[in-house]
């Protein structure tokens, strides 16, 4: 008589991090260190073919949306997988892990107690609230790096800008001084204006730019209203700094300074 060993044992999820209704969890992208990381543990060995992000999921927890999974991990034997998201995740956002049938072991058994979006309150966690931050302005990038003296801003110059602002102070103005070229002037009155990408209408905005009135002058802040990198601290906005040149202008290389401030 020949008997046949099979393995019968149902694999499980034994443990995961972050834990069923952590908070202020630092998730980022890749194994970061002070970060935490996705993870999940097997009762056993799996199958690591078994072990990716067709069957593995993370979803938003506030619309059921799934979010983009760069890369399932598996280490220690196949017993742990690790949860790779493609981008950071959102500060003070709730997430949760999802797990389907098709998670087997070795031979062939699936995961018992299947995760899925209808029990999603079983496995979820929140991320950490985002930093405060404060005013910080990256280097201008120039974007149209040669003009024509016609006093149109679209045959003018223009530069890009990041800025940082605190999250309690959403509202930004900037300041310019008049443009030098040895003895020569362009002034910043008008003839300069810079609007936000994080504004979608009114003051500030492509359609709506704020003019330079004055040099070396704040103009009435414009508050942004939306926040280009939600994964940093503070809030992120891009400025578009244009410059038309008066049909008078002596051509030559002019500079400006400029001044920054968030309310």
């Amino acid at each position: 008589m020949t008997v046949d060993n099979h393995d019968i044992t149902i694999p499980t999820i034994s443990s995961w991090t972050p834990a069923d209704g952590a908070t202020d969890v630092n998730v980022a992208v890749g194994f970061v260190a002070g970060n935490t990381r996705i993870a999940l543990t097997f009762s056993e060995a799996m199958d690591a073919t078994t072990l990716n992000n067709a069957n593995i999921k993370l979803y938003r927890y506030s619309d059921d949306s799934e979010v983009s999974v760069s890369d399932i991990v598996s280490a220690n034997g196949n017993t742990v997988v690790n949860i790779i998201p493609t981008a950071n995740l959102a500060y003070g956002t709730q997430y949760y892990i999802t797990v389907n049938g098709s998670v087997k072991d070795l031979v062939g058994n699936s995961v018992a107690a299947v995760w899925n979006i209808g029990n999603k309150d079983s496995h979820e966690f929140t991320t950490a609230t985002q930093p405060t931050g404060s005013l910080v302005s990256d280097a201008p990038a120039m974007i149209k790096t040669t003009g024509i003296a016609d006093n149109t801003y679209a045959n003018g110059w223009e530069w890009t800008m990041r800025i940082t602002l605190p999250t309690t102070e959403p509202g930004v103005a900037l300041k310019f001084t008049d443009w030098v070229s040895g003895s020569n002037t362009l002034l910043a009155a008008g003839n300069m204006q810079y609007y936000s990408d994080q504004i979608a209408a009114g003051a500030g905005s492509a359609a709506a730019p704020v003019q330079i009135t004055a040099a070396n002058t704040y103009p009435a802040p414009v508050t942004i209203t939306s926040d280009a990198d939600a994964t940093r601290a503070g809030i992120q906005t891009d400025i578009h700094i244009m410059i038309k040149i008066p049909v008078s202008t002596v051509g030559g290389s002019y500079s400006t300074s400029y001044g920054v401030q968030s309310y």
